[in-house]
């Protein structure tokens, strides 16, 4: 019989800086990355929390 996946798998592509920086406040928690960044979208999802990129374009040269 199977039985229901609780959890899911995601994939998240970082710049090395936004890597270096997670690893730093990992560290601070005596946390793993990837268990510091599990513990980071579960509160933000509790919390409603929206992220969102925007990207601007304009005509103009500098």
């Amino acid at each position: 019989m199977k039985t229901e996946r609780k959890t899911r798998a995601i994939a998240v592509q970082l710049s090395p800086q936004t890597v270096k920086r997670l690893d730093e406040l990992a560290a601070t928690s005596r946390m793993s990355r990837h268990r510091y960044m599990i513990l980071i979208l579960e509160r933000a999802v509790k919390a409603n929390v929206v992220v969102r990129e925007e990207v601007a374009f304009s005509n103009e040269r500098p």
